[in-house]
């Protein structure tokens, strides 16, 4: 019988780490050949529960409902008309709505960050697509009457 060389620690690590690049690369290689792509887009808990009981439900994997999904929706249309933008799944955004719905979490106790947290998971976003900022949600409150507004602005200027 031949006698097996013993590794030291870091160099069982060493090549431990380049085998698993070398098999995550063929990996990538064979699905990237297959027409896949990854995505990692960050989701809401209950998104991912709801995903995981589908898959379950359905028998597939996350990415086949996923893509199931996302090929069931209509492209959207580009237009020269300018209406509101558009929040995901084609609900219109509408700045009123976002302000109601600001005012409606604020009464419920929520923090503003709570608040812009809420928002983000339920695809509510500026009208370029972005985030809310936690100013943002401060002016809404701000222009109720329910907080004083302090622009930063003006805070770090001051004397």
């Amino acid at each position: 019988m031949a006698a097996r060389l013993k590794l030291s620690d870091s160099e069982f690590v060493e090549r431990a780490r380049t085998l698993a690049v070398k098999r995550s690369e063929r990996v990538r290689q064979r699905r990237a050949g297959a027409g896949l792509v990854q995505i990692g887009p960050w989701i809401p808990i209950t998104a991912k529960q709801h995903l995981d009981a589908l898959s379950a439900a359905l028998g597939q994997t996350p990415a086949d409902v996923l893509t199931s999904a996302i090929m069931a929706l209509p492209m959207p249309t580009v237009s020269s008309d300018p209406t509101p933008a558009t929040r995901s799944l084609g609900m219109t955004y509408d700045q009123s709505d976002r302000d109601t719905q600001i005012l409606k979490l604020h009464r419920e106790g929520l923090t503003v960050q709570s608040i812009r947290e809420r928002l983000e998971a339920e695809g509510i976003r500026t009208s370029n697509n972005r985030a809310l900022a936690r100013e943002t949600i401060k002016r809404a409150l701000a222009r109720a009457g329910l907080t004083p507004h302090v622009d930063a602005r003006k805070l770090r200027n001051s004397p």
